[in-house]
C-alpha cells in the first residue's frame, strides 16, 4: 500500500495529462538499467506508459486507488497489489485498468480490509529491500529482471528467470527472510516465454474467470502459512468497449543521460 504519492508519480501524471513524454515512475530506473533487462529498453519504456496511464485513469476517475493499490507491469501482465476498502473499488481498479491499450493479462491481488500502518508498511518495505540486495548479491541471479512487492509479509515477484534453477534460487532468498509469510510468483521462465504464465492470471474481464488469488505460492520455511480458501464470491468484470481504449502511442527515447522516477 502506498501512504503517499511520490512527487515523480505526480509529475508522471501532469505530464501525461498535457501530453508530453511519460516518466518512469517508482524507483530509480536509468536507460542503462531498462536496456540490461531482458525485455530490453523498449519493454521496459511500454511497460512504465502502461503503469503510467492506469495511474492516470485512476487518479481521474477513483483517485484513492492511486494511494492504496501498487500496480507492476511487466511484459504487458500487470499485477496490482495492495488492501482496499471494498470489493467495488476492487472492481474499478480492474475495469479502469483494461481502458489502457497493450494490456495482455491483469492479475488482480488485492485484499480487503482496513489498510496496512505505518509500522507494517516500513516492515513490507524493508523485507523487499532484503530481498532486492540479496539478489543483488548473488551472481548466479540476474536480478534486473524482477520485480519485487511485499504486502502485509507477502512477497510478490513478477518478471523473467533465465531457468528453473535461478527461479529457485529466487525464492529461497526470499523464503529465509525475517517476517516473510509466504512468496507468490509470477514469473516467467525464459525458455517458456511463449507460454503460460506461471500462474493462471487472477482477472480477466472477458467474462472467462474471475479474479482471484493464484494458488503457486512458497511458504516461508521459517513461519508456514496456511493457505485459508475464499470465502467471498469471486469478482467479475465486463470487458470494455474497442472504442473505449487509450491508445499507446509511439514515444522519443528519453535523453540516456537522465534517470527516470
Amino acid at each position: 500500500m502506498k501512504h503517499m504519492m511520490s512527487i515523480s508519480a505526480l509529475g508522471s501524471l501532469i505530464a501525461l495529462s498535457g501530453c508530453a513524454p511519460v516518466l518512469f515512475m517508482g524507483g530509480a530506473v536509468t536507460v542503462a538499467t531498462s536496456a540490461s533487462e531482458e525485455r530490453g529498453f523498449q519493454g521496459a519504456f511500454s511497460d512504465t506508459e502502461i503503469k503510467t496511464k492506469i495511474q492516470f485513469q485512476w487518479h481521474q476517475h477513483k483517485p484513492e486507488l492511486v494511494n492504496k493499490i501498487d500496480v507492476v507491469v511487466h511484459q504487458g501482465r500487470v499485477l496490482l497489489t495492495g488492501i482496499v476498502d471494498k470489493p467495488q473499488s476492487q472492481i474499478e481498479a480492474i475495469r479502469l485498468a483494461w481502458k489502457v491499450h497493450g494490456i495482455k493479462e491483469i492479475i488482480d491481488e488485492t485484499t480487503i480490509g482496513e489498510g496496512e500502518s505505518f509500522t507494517d508498511y516500513v516492515k513490507d518495505s524493508w523485507i523487499s529491500t532484503q530481498l532486492k540486495s540479496g539478489l543483488l548479491g548473488d551472481d548466479d541471479i540476474r536480478s534486473l529482471n524482477y520485480n519485487i512487492q511485499t504486502i502485509g509479509g507477502i512477497i510478490y515477484l513478477m518478471g523473467i528467470a533465465q531457468s528453473k534453477q535461478e527461479l529457485d534460487k529466487v525464492i529461497d532468498h526470499a523464503r529465509h527472510i525475517n517476517g516473510v509469510k509466504k512468496v507468490t510468483s509470477y514469473v516467467t521462465i525464459k525458455s517458456q516465454e511463449n507460454m503460460a504464465p506461471q500462474q493462471t492470471p487472477a482477472s480477466d474481464p472477458t467474462g472467462n474467470q474471475p479474479p482471484q488469488n493464484g494458488n503457486n505460492t512458497f511458504p516461508s520455511s521459517d513461519s508456514p502459512v496456511e493457505q485459508i480458501p475464499l470465502t467471498d464470491q469471486p469478482i467479475r468484470t465486463e470487458a470494455p468497449a474497442a472504442n473505449d481504449m487509450i491508445e499507446s502511442q509511439p514515444l522519443d527515447a528519453p535523453n540516456t543521460g537522465s534517470s527516470f522516477q
